[in-house]
């Protein structure tokens, strides 16, 4: 029988949420790269242990599962894509495998007895992979936990750390490329890329936080804020955010803006019976707002963004093909996670060849296709079908605190997965963090809202 979640001290939800906030923002301040982190990698999945096992904990003894259902049977295919890559396999059949023929040939060569072997051509960057993924967890978890309101703040810290890495960025580029501001040895020194090695990752942070405020806002009012100065600091933040993604040139970030704004405002405008507090002539001064950080931006950038529009991509362009064809010829489990790399160094072209090899494949469905076959294809159709269904049951139900939560989060999460198409922001500890915190608003959008308990 679930146990009673309104007999539980206050105190002890109070330290719960604690916990949800400080590892999340631990995530956002030191998790804005995607390789050659491993110290700030170990942290992460050390700091979320504790987190993980309580909110298993919780939701066993609370009887919450059930309502899980989809998002928990996603996550558990995710663990195990990476898990069966680990499993042993027997010496014939291993080298019978595609991908595996050359690697098994190159072993009997230096005279090394192939034995039994997991699929994973990179078993140590297997289970890298696997463990990347506890913070993760840990915060989705724990954040299907929350009450609304409290969701609401770690959306609220989100577009904290978006504005807190907005200003690293300006003053990265004040202080000049040779700055010690720059936190990554490998990063784009001639950008404000704050607390990233990248900027396309910072670029699709902000993008993402715009929704989250809107609905971190939206909250706030139906919480009795006063309406002014929370009107302020929401257009503070869409001023400061608009202008500052165009400067970025990031061409992602500008063509994800627009529809990142007007998510936002949807999202805002209240429907008749909607949340008490949230007026139209606010939500019209916001999009006036809007329109004048989108007239700075151009004004400080629209050269430079065009400029950035005209350059040639033709190594994306070209590498996509030869990844896919690679993908294809290792179906159907791929050759294993973390193995990109070498799988793609392999397969190019001499006169494909640059200075600095290709770690990512800049399109993350590629890349999990080539790494994980068919098993991945299938976790991640899944996954889309659960944000589709989701996402559109949000924006269906009557609006109150969930369900403007949800369909923060479902813009959210959308926004990231366009970008993967063209790039990889969910390799960074900073945006899974993001990631599994507007999955679980979604995940959480039937749920009747409470304003008391843990």
């Amino acid at each position: 029988m679930p146990a009673d979640r309104h007999h539980r001290p206050r105190w002890i939800g109070l330290a719960f949420f604690g916990l949800t906030a400080a590892l999340l923002a631990l995530c956002l301040l030191i998790g804005g790269a995607s390789r050659l982190n491993g110290t700030q990698l170990t942290i992460l999945e050390l700091a979320s242990l504790p987190l993980l096992g309580w909110a298993m904990w919780r939701i066993t003894r609370e009887g919450l599962w059930p309502t899980l259902k989809a998002p928990a049977v996603i996550l558990l295919g995710i663990v195990l894509v990476a898990v069966i890559q680990l499993v042993p396999l027997p010496p014939g059949l291993w080298s019978s495998l595609p991908g595996h023929a050359e690697p098994a040939k190159a072993l009997a060569l230096a005279g090394v007895e192939i034995g039994w072997r997991p699929l994973t051509l990179t078993p140590d960057l297997t289970v890298t992979h696997l463990l990347a993924l506890l913070p993760a967890t840990a915060l989705f978890l724990a954040a299907v936990l929350l009450r609304a309101s409290q969701q609401a703040w770690l959306m609220a810290i989100i577009v904290a750390f978006a504005l807190i890495s907005l200003s690293l960025g300006a003053m990265q580029v004040i202080d000049g490329q040779d700055s010690s501001l720059y936190l990554y040895p490998f990063v784009n020194r001639d950008n404000a890329v704050g607390l990233f090695a990248n900027r396309n990752h910072q670029a699709s942070m902000m993008v993402a936080a715009l929704p989250l405020a809107a609905a971190a806002a939206a909250i706030a009012r139906d919480r009795r804020v006063p309406p002014i100065p929370l009107w302020v600091a929401l257009g503070v933040v869409f001023l400061v955010i608009i202008p500052f993604v165009v400067i970025l040139k990031s061409r992602a970030g500008v063509l994800l803006l627009v529809p990142s704004l007007i998510a936002s405002l949807a999202i805002l405008w209240p429907p008749r019976g909607g949340l008490p507090g949230v007026g139209r002539n606010g939500v019209l001064a916001l999009a006036a707002v809007i329109v004048i950080g989108m007239l700075i931006g151009g004004v400080f950038a629209l050269g430079p963004v065009l400029d950035r529009f005209a350059e040639a991509q033709e190594g994306r362009l070209l590498s996509g093909p030869i990844a896919a064809r690679a993908a294809w010829d290792l179906m159907p489990l791929g050759s294993g996670l973390g193995s990109f790399p070498d799988i793609y160094a392999g397969v190019e072209p001499l006169d494909m060849i640059a200075a600095s090899p290709w770690q990512q494949a800049h399109n993350d469905y590629l890349q999990l296709w080539l790494e994980a076959g068919v098993p991945a294809l299938i976790v991640i159709l899944l996954f889309l079908a659960w944000w589709a269904w989701a996402g559109a049951g949000a924006w269906r139900a009557p609006t109150e605190s969930r369900s403007i939560l949800a369909r923060a989060g479902a813009v959210a999460v959308g926004l990231m997965l366009i970008h993967s198409f063209v790039d990889y922001p969910l390799r960074t500890p900073a945006m899974m963090a993001v990631f599994a915190v507007a999955c679980a608003a979604l995940a959480t959008a039937g749920r009747r809202s409470r304003r008391s308990g843990g």
